[in-house]
């Protein structure tokens, strides 16, 4: 993949914008995507200094070609480095393309189907399963997040409650991390379907972490040596690797969190992923996340890309039961146009890749900030904003679709029936209880193993509060259970 830079200064180098391949069609269309990049380079350093990111790193690809790489703003604060294009950054979930291209490529090779059992190859596995005569996980669900599968282990919930005790306390609480493979797996008869298989997809680490796992024992490799040898390697993604192992590496800038734009930030702890590795462990400059996208566009002749067939692409691009969900990446629309991505991100780092297979344009964007309790992705919303400044430049404008009219009723947080709500939230395996009480008129959370005190709870939105509650229901409309951070609690008796 050839590379054409942009200055510093905001300016497009002339001469090293569009470096080798095919024309675009005409030279007035070249100029055209000169001009769009050019733009976007202004709007980007407007975006970073309005989001509040200390850095923004940014690779687009035409084709095979890389046409603009930029980073903006500072690696280290207090050091005052310059973030350069050469920093690489955790890149989280977006471990998950590079699980499910594995796993397409050893079906590609006949070692695997993608509608093989789970169980055929992870014995381990024996959810419990609420509904008779559920045809068994396969390997195709765990890749499209169609399984029903919770969206973690329940043993991994005391890392997503003690990251919130850390936020809170600013950054005094200690961090009890990821569990470790043997002990995920040993935990495995605990775990429990939420929902009917090959329904709407619903997010699932554990799911893509098994996933890892099959696919690890069936190509008899470790994973990330699997991946440096078949994914990374192949496509010239050099500064990429998965890390196993805690703390920063080379040419890593500090990872900050951020709880207001007005507070000096927190400096996010050094991870250790455990299990979390397999499916959250990619380390990237935005370049190398570049190549990869150039891997997902369709070939003019129908070519095998570097790492994967053109029918097997397909597969991982289209949607699942007419959902979002592809295999491994994500599907929607962008101005009528066909666009795949995914998102990751940890405590301190945040990354979006999005592409439009149809134009042959790709972006990777990357930031060395990232607060979950935010519940905001400034790299994902700027993927999409640049694209769209960008795909006019490369082919003709799709139509507008109309916007859906809007409806409903304003909420109302005085209707809210409290009461309503009251009762004990339990993990499956019995990892950790929730329980909701009503005190002089006012909604409290506690997790009782964590022990006091108690949070009070705000309604904001039906069924959610301020204290991160959401309660779930039935089709009927009768309550089920509870969602915190990121765990799913049934109502028990």
């Amino acid at each position: 993949m050839a590379r054409g830079r942009v200055s510093a200064a905001g300016g497009i180098l002339a001469g090293s914008l569009l470096l080798s391949g095919p024309a675009l069609g005409s030279e007035s269309a070249a100029l055209t995507l000169e001009t769009a990049l050019a733009r976007l380079a202004e709007r980007l350093e407007s975006e970073r200094a309005r989001r509040h990111l200390p850095s923004l790193s940014v690779a687009v690809v035409h084709g095979d070609r890389l046409v603009m790489e930029r980073a903006l703003g500072l690696a280290d604060l207090d050091a005052e480095t310059p973030a350069t294009p050469d920093h690489v950054y955790r890149a989280g979930s977006i471990t998950k393309v590079l699980v499910a291209t594995a796993l397409m490529q050893l079906v590609e090779r006949g070692v695997l189907r993608l509608d093989d059992p789970l169980a055929a190859h992870l014995p381990e596995y024996r959810p419990r399963v609420p509904w008779p005569d559920t045809p068994p996980t396969t390997l195709r669900q765990l890749a499209s997040h169609t399984s029903g599968l919770p969206r973690d282990a329940a043993v991994n919930f005391w890392m997503n409650h003690s990251i919130g005790a850390w936020t809170t306390s600013g950054g005094q609480a200690p961090i009890r991390w990821y569990v470790s493979k043997e002990r995920l797996l040993e935990t495995l008869s605990t775990v429990e379907l939420e929902t009917p298989p090959d329904g709407e997809p619903v997010y699932s680490n554990l799911g893509m972490s098994l996933l890892a796992i099959a696919v690890e024992r069936a190509a008899g490799q470790p994973f990330p040596d699997y991946v440096a040898e078949h994914v990374l390697r192949p496509l010239g993604m050099n500064d990429s690797r998965i890390a196993t192992d805690a703390g920063a590496f080379a040419r890593m800038p500090v990872g900050y969190v951020f709880l207001s734009p007005e507070e000096p930030p927190l400096i996010a702890p050094p991870w250790q992923l455990g299990a979390a590795a397999y499916t959250g462990g990619l380390v990237a400059t935005p370049a190398d996340l570049a190549r990869l996208l150039v891997a997902q566009f369709p070939t003019p002749d129908g070519r095998r890309s570097a790492i994967l067939g053109q029918p097997g692409l397909r597969q991982m691009h289209a949607r699942t039961n007419g959902s979002d969900a592809g295999l491994g990446w994500w599907t929607t629309d962008l101005d009528g146009r066909k666009l795949i991505g995914h998102t990751g991100g940890h405590f301190g780092f945040l990354a979006s890749v999005a592409a439009l297979p149809a134009e042959r344009l790709g972006i990777a964007v990357m930031t060395n900030t990232w607060n979950p309790m935010r519940g905001t992705n400034d790299t994902w919303e700027i993927a999409k904003l640049a694209l769209a400044d960008l795909a006019p430049a490369v082919a003709q404008p799709a139509p507008v679709r109309p916007a859906p009219p809007a409806g409903g009723s304003a909420f109302d947080p005085a209707k809210v029936a409290l009461a309503s709500y009251v009762g004990r939230y339990g993990l499956p395996g019995g990892f950790a209880h929730v329980d909701v009480e009503l005190r002089d008129g006012k909604l409290w959370q506690s997790v009782r193993e964590a022990g006091p005190p108690a949070t009070p709870c705000e309604p904001i939105a039906a069924d959610r509060f301020s204290c991160g509650l959401e309660f779930r229901r039935d089709a009927s409309g009768r309550l089920t259970g509870l969602s915190l951070a990121l765990f799913d609690f049934r109502r028990e008796p």
